[in-house]
């Protein structure tokens, strides 16, 4: 069975980002584990400081999981922004805020600072997925295309 790159299942809006450069060293055939480590901290960064500029209320989140691969990178008293990655491609999820027992606090108004806000997060993607197949594998297209 193929897979993608995770989206959480309640996610309101996901951007697709190429991360295929992060462990390249210049010669394509070599990969480097520290240079990787440091692209994607450098990654990270440079993604919550865009997130931050159109939506100044998200807060860096530290050592927070969603699940077994997605990391909630920031979030707000709406919202959360989780991260994942996978061969080379990164999900950025907005995904409306639960409280302990899994529930919504405000789906409504999640959904609407979001609607709000779209049109500026879309530009931060790259990719637009297109659809999956039922083995689990998805394709994509490249922006602009």
């Amino acid at each position: 069975m193929g897979r993608s790159v995770f989206v959480p299942n309640d996610s309101l809006l996901t951007l697709y980002l190429n991360t295929s450069w992060v462990g390249k060293t210049g010669d394509e055939d070599e990969y480097d584990d520290f240079i990787a480590e440091l692209n994607w901290i450098e990654f990270k960064r440079d993604l919550i400081e865009s997130l931050k500029s159109i939506a100044p209320s998200l807060e860096t989140v530290k050592d927070e999981w969603l699940d077994r691969e997605t990391i909630i990178l920031m979030k707000n008293g709406l919202v959360q922004v989780t991260l994942s990655e996978y061969c080379g491609l990164a999900s950025v999820a907005f995904i409306p805020q639960t409280d302990l027992y899994g529930d919504y606090l405000h789906y409504g108004l999640s959904a609407h600072w979001l609607d709000q806000k779209k049109e500026a997060f879309s530009l931060i993607g790259e990719y637009n997925k297109i659809g999956s197949f039922s083995n689990g594998e998805s394709v994509y297209e490249k922006r602009g295309a």
